[in-house]
C-alpha cells in the first residue's frame, strides 16, 4: 500500500513527465517549423535569382547575335574588331526590347562612352565585375523602389520611387576578345510583382507544408505518448502483481511453515479450553451482581466459540489427513450450518441477519468444512463492519459449475486506496486483528480452486463473494 508521501511523489512524477513531454513537443514543432522557413526562404531566393537571371541571359544572347551580324556586315578581315560606333548600334538594338529604357556602353576599363541620354549618370564598374566581364559572365542587380533622381540628373525638382533592374552584358568578339560592357535598365514593375508572388506563394506553401508538418508531428508524438504510457501502466500493472504475488508467496511460505505447529497448537488447547468450559459451568450463575453474572456469561460464550473453532479446525485436519466423515454436504445443509454458528448473535439483536439459500449442489465435507471457515471469516467481519440494528445479508447459490457464497454489509464500504490490496497481509484496522484474516481467506479459495473478490455496494457497505467449483 502507497503511503501519502509515496503517492505525492508518483503525483509530482507524472506532471514532470507530462511537463518535460510538453516541451519536447513544442521543441521538435519549433525546429521543424523552423526548418520548414528556412527552406522556403532558401527555395525563394534561388526562384529569385533565377526570374533575375532570366532577363539577362535572353539580352545576352541577342547582344552577341547583333554583334556577330554586325562583324559579318562590316569586317573584311576575322583579325579586325568592331568601331565603338558599330557596338554602340549593336547594343542599342537589344535596347530596343520591351521595357528597356536606358543604355550606356563602357570600354574595356569601365570608362563610360557612350549613353541614350546625356542626363543618365554613369556607374563605376569595380574591378570585380571587370574580371567577371572578361570571363564572359554578365550579373543583374534589381531594386524595387530606386529614386529617380539617383538615376538621372533632373532638371525639376519633382522625383518618384521606381522599380529598375540593371543589367550588365559583356562584349565580345567572334574571337573571343573583350570589347567592353554594356548597361542595360529595365522597368522593374514587372519584375516585382512576380517577385511578390512568388512571396505569397512560398508563404502559402510554408503555412500548408508546416500546418501539415507540426499536426503530423503532434499525431505521432501523441500516439507514441500514449504507447508509452499504456507500457508504462503496464510495467506498473506487472510490478503490483509481483508485489503482490510475492506477498502471498510470503504468506503461504509463513503458513505452510507453521502448519504442524498449529496443528500441534491446536490438539494442545482441546483439554485447557474443556477445563476453562467446566470451571465456568461449575461457577454458575448465582446471586452475584448482575454485572459479574454477564461478564461470567461473557467469558462462557467466548470459550464455546474457541472450543468450537478449535473442534472444527481439528476435524478439518483429520478430514485432510485421514479422509474421515467421508459425506456431501448439500448448498441448504451449509447455509444451516453457517445459521446456526451466529444463532446468537442474532438472538442478541446485535445485528439483523437475511439468510437466503438457493439451487442445488453439493461439497464434500473437507471442501464444505473449508467453504465454511471462509463464509464465517467473512460474516464475522460483515458483523463488525455493520453498525448496532444493521442489516447482514448471506446469500448461498448453487450454480452449474459451483457454490457463490455472498456476504454483505451495512459498514462503511472499503477505502478506494485499499481495495487493490485487500487480500494482502497487512495491519488489522480492528482492536486485536492481526490483518491476515482476508489473505488466509484468500489462499483457501485458491486452495479450492475457487476464488475470492470484493466490491463496495452501491448503497452502504461492502460485499464479498466466494466462489469454489464443486469439484477441485
Amino acid at each position: 500500500m502507497f503511503t501519502s508521501s509515496r503517492k505525492l511523489t508518483l503525483k509530482r512524477g507524472r506532471v514532470l513527465a507530462s511537463l518535460l513531454g510538453g516541451v519536447s513537443l513544442a521543441t521538435m514543432l519549433c525546429v521543424f517549423v523552423g526548418i520548414v522557413f528556412w527552406v522556403s526562404l532558401t527555395l525563394r531566393d534561388d526562384l529569385r535569382e533565377q526570374l533575375t537571371s532570366r532577363d539577362e541571359s535572353v539580352l545576352g544572347m541577342l547582344l552577341s547575335h547583333q554583334i556577330k551580324q554586325k562583324e559579318a556586315s562590316t569586317l573584311l578581315f576575322s583579325f579586325e574588331v568592331l568601331a565603338e560606333e558599330d557596338l554602340w548600334t549593336s547594343l542599342l538594338e537589344v535596347a530596343s526590347a520591351e521595357g528597356v529604357f536606358a543604355a550606356q556602353l563602357y570600354d574595356e576599363e569601365g570608362t563610360l562612352l557612350r549613353s541614350t541620354s546625356e542626363a543618365l549618370k554613369p556607374v563605376a564598374i569595380a574591378e570585380e565585375g571587370l574580371v567577371s566581364a572578361i570571363l564572359g559572365d554578365g550579373w543583374t542587380e534589381f531594386s524595387d523602389s530606386v529614386a529617380l533622381s539617383e538615376i538621372m540628373d533632373l532638371g525639376y525638382r519633382q522625383d518618384q520611387l521606381i522599380p529598375v533592374q540593371t543589367v550588365y552584358l559583356p562584349l565580345h568578339s567572334s574571337q573571343g576578345e573583350f570589347l567592353g560592357i554594356g548597361r542595360v535598365l529595365i522597368e522593374g514593375s514587372a519584375l516585382r510583382s512576380s517577385f511578390e508572388l512568388l512571396n505569397q506563394r512560398i508563404v502559402t506553401q510554408a503555412l500548408v507544408a508546416g500546418g501539415l508538418g507540426s499536426l503530423l508531428l503532434v499525431l505521432l508524438f501523441f500516439v507514441a505518448w500514449t504507447s508509452l504510457n499504456r507500457a508504462k501502466e503496464a510495467v506498473a500493472r506487472q510490478a503490483r502483481r509481483l508485489r503482490k504475488a510475492n506477498a502471498e508467496l510470503a504468506m503461504l511460505a509463513r503458513t505452510s511453515a507453521l502448519g504442524s505447529v498449529t496443528a500441534h497448537l491446536i490438539h494442545g488447547l482441546r483439554n485447557p479450553l474443556a477445563g476453562v468450559q467446566q470451571a465456568v459451568r461449575g461457577g454458575g450463575l448465582g446471586s452475584e451482581g448482575a454485572a459479574e453474572n454477564d461478564e461470567l456469561r461473557e467469558i462462557r460464550e467466548a470459550s464455546s466459540r474457541m472450543q468450537g473453532m478449535v473442534d472444527e479446525v481439528v476435524s478439518l485436519l483429520q478430514g485432510a489427513e485421514g479422509g474421515v466423515d467421508d459425506f456431501d454436504l448439500t448448498v441448504s445443509e451449509i447455509a444451516d450450518d453457517l445459521k446456526a454458528k451466529f444463532a446468537n448473535v442474532s438472538e442478541k439483536g446485535k445485528v439483523r441477519f437475511d439468510w437466503n439459500a438457493a439451487g442445488e449442489g453439493e461439497l464434500d465435507s473437507y471442501r464444505a468444512r473449508v467453504v465454511m471457515l471462509v463464509a464465517t471469516n467473512l460474516i464475522q467481519n460483515a458483523i463488525d463492519a455493520s453498525p448496532e440494528d444493521g442489516l447482514v445479508q448471506v446469500t448461498l447459490v448453487g450454480e452449474e459449475k459451483g457454490l457463490e457464497v455472498t456476504v454483505k454489509d451495512e459498514g462503511n464500504g472499503i477505502a478506494a486506496d485499499a481495495m487493490e490490496e485487500i487480500f494482502m497481509p497487512k495491519v488489522s484496522a480492528k482492536e486485536g486483528g492481526a490483518g491476515i484474516g482476508l489473505p488466509i481467506s484468500s489462499q483457501m479459495a485458491r486452495y479450492l480452486k475457487g476464488r475470492l473478490t470484493c466490491r463496495n455496494r452501491d448503497s452502504v457497505g461492502a460485499a464479498f463473494k466466494l466462489f469454489v467449483p464443486w469439484e477441485g
